[in-house]
């Protein structure tokens, strides 16, 4: 051990001197930190040291000689970065890919993954320079496999990963996936830190990438990134030009800045394609700019508009509906397209006023129609329930009930175990009434006990129950017992011979069984059907028709049910 600490010290001290005198007091530091341990500070200071252009000589020793010796110790994406900026000092690509492929086995442990995939990418990179594509490849999918095991990581890991992903298939001549992948990386780093040349570069071959593509079709992201301006002034602004060409469908700008075709290689080679591209563009353009009314055209309109040549417009068509482009149908007949849908893109200044001007036109008709529904639906907002929370029994229970219906007690006594409810527009009541348990030999003769309790004997021989079924309360505690039935009754004998005397009552009748507290609790809704205030021909119990009135009462008793709940269990006082 000593004799390793003596080798360290002798080669910073030699360092030192070897090294130019602005560097010099990294040495000192160097040493002085490695003999505290102090692994984070002397981390941080490497970093530092290997960022230095001066230094680039002795990146390589330092590595080798000295941060080896305590790799371990550090934090490994940091040991990574600095083992990277250590790489880059090699001239052959076959010593470097043996210097990473160390790096990236030593940092292969679960807790430093992230670094592991740091180093990889970096070998991968340099198998692609050397041509090993497949296991370069290979590098990249174990890259990606691990990268989605994280929740997160360092943002330069994926910058890293989508660099060298986007140069592998630039060499494969992938161009969708270059473009995704650069503009991924893109999203993992500042531009403002990278080389005007390399903002150059990537923005030139992003555009070649987007145009040549069989499977983009809209610019859009590529056309708001601050990158594509790096071709401003320079000999390829050309290019920025006509990407924008392409996304307004410009036919008459294309033609112009056609010539430059030739200065690149697979534009010249994808001239044909380019032409039927932006034909496509032109075509998606013509429909977007017109309302979505208008949008059934023939094929000369289009051919007018878009100066695409008549006889390859329903070729033009069927293309961008196979591209998912558009959406619609073409009468080949009439030879007319009617479009339902057009895929979105980014908008120029053009653009922005023709939206602003439909949106306008939109705003109107949406006021239109406004006026129209609220002229003709009055009868349908009226027929509309709207409820009340009501409490009831001084607070104890409480329910939802709807806000047409008043309080009985307001105009006549009530008895005490009892809350009325009349509806003020109609005939309808709802009685809650609390009674003691009563015990029969089943809960459905409980049921229709409390039914003929509710029905004046003499007119119990015309009573009929129509169905009964279990109930649910939503706010009572589970597996409350409650049951509900529907029967029809003559009108009461304090109903007969007056006006409005109704043919029958339809009586929707719940019980609840609070068994702990012994006690049945009752919900009646009561619908007197009136002549002339139902359609006789819509009520049909037998078969099935229930009529407006008892359907709107079968609402307000899912609602009740629904909201109702016990605020004071002390309510039911138990001998």
């Amino acid at each position: 051990m000593g004799s390793t600490n003596d080798a360290i010290g002798d080669f910073l001290s030699q360092a030192r001197d070897n090294a130019p005198d602005d560097l010099q007091h990294y040495f000192l530091s160097f040493e002085d930190y490695w003999e505290r341990k102090l692994w984070h500070e002397l981390t941080d200071l490497l970093v530092k040291f290997y960022q230095e252009p001066q230094g680039a000589g002795i990146r390589i020793p330092l590595y080798e000689n000295f941060v080896k010796s305590f790799g371990d110790k550090i934090n490994q994406l940091k040991l990574v970065q600095i083992g990277l900026s250590a790489a880059g000092q090699w001239k052959d690509d076959n010593e470097r890919l043996t210097f990473l492929s160390t790096l990236a086995s030593r940092v292969d442990k679960p807790a430093s993954q992230d670094a592991y995939v740091f180093a990889l990418t970096a070998v991968a990179s340099v198998r692609l320079r050397l041509g090993q594509k497949d296991q370069s490849r290979k590098d990249l999918d174990k890259c990606e496999a691990i990268l989605d095991t994280f929740d997160s990581v360092e943002t330069m890991v994926h910058a890293s990963f989508y660099r060298v992903g986007a140069d592998y298939y630039q060499q494969s001549n992938s161009f969708a996936d270059y473009y995704r992948t650069t503009l991924l990386y893109l999203a993992c780093v500042e531009l403002e830190e990278m080389q005007e040349r390399e903002r150059q570069r990537l923005a030139y071959d992003l555009s070649i990438a987007a145009l040549v593509s069989d499977s983009i079709y809209n610019f859009g992201e590529l056309l708001l990134h601050p990158i594509l301006d790096s071709l401003t002034k320079t000999e390829h602004a050309w290019l920025r030009d006509l990407l924008f060409a392409f996304n307004r469908g410009d036919l008459g700008a294309y033609q112009i800045l056609q010539n430059h075709l030739n200065a690149n290689r697979l534009l010249q080679q994808h001239q044909e394609f380019l032409y039927q591209k932006i034909s496509l563009s032109a075509l998606t353009q013509l429909v977007f700019s017109r309302s979505p009314q208008d949008r059934s055209m023939t094929f000369q309109t289009i051919s007018d508009e878009t100066k695409v040549a008549p006889d390859e417009i329903e070729h033009l068509i069927m293309k961008a509906l196979s591209l998912g482009l558009l959406k619609g149908q073409i009468d080949q007949v009439a030879e007319v397209a009617r479009i339902s849908w057009v895929q979105p893109k980014v908008l120029g200044r053009e653009g922005i006023e023709g939206m602003r001007t439909r949106l306008t036109e939109w705003d109107s008709g949406v006021s239109r129609l406004g006026n129209w529904v609220e002229g003709i639906g009055q009868d349908v907002w009226a027929a509309m329930t709207t409820y009340t929370p009501t409490p009831l029994f001084g607070g104890a229970l409480a329910a939802s009930l709807p806000s047409t219906f008043g309080d009985v007690s307001d105009i006549r006594q009530v008895p005490d175990h009892q809350e009325v409810w009349l509806d003020r527009d109609g005939y309808t009541s709802v009685v809650f009434e609390i009674l003691e348990r009563v015990e029969k030999g089943s809960d459905e003769e409980a049921l229709k006990y409390h039914l003929e309790d509710l029905v004046e004997e003499e007119d119990m021989g015309r009573m009929k129950v129509w169905g009964s079924n279990t109930a649910f309360s939503a706010k009572l505690p589970p597996q409350t017992p409650a049951y509900t039935l529907f029967a029809t009754s003559p009108p009461g004998e304090k109903q007969r011979g007056r006006a409005h005397e109704p043919d029958f009552v339809g009586i929707l009748l719940t019980m609840v069984r609070l068994v702990e507290q012994q006690t049945d609790l009752l919900i009646a809704i009561n619908v007197p059907h009136v002549k002339g205030e139902y359609e006789e021909s819509e009520v049909d119990f037998a078969g099935g028709k229930y009529g407006k009135l008892m359907q709107q009462a079968m609402e307000y008793r899912e609602r009740v049910l629904e909201t109702f709940e016990v605020k004071d269990w002390g309510l039911f006082v138990m001998e």
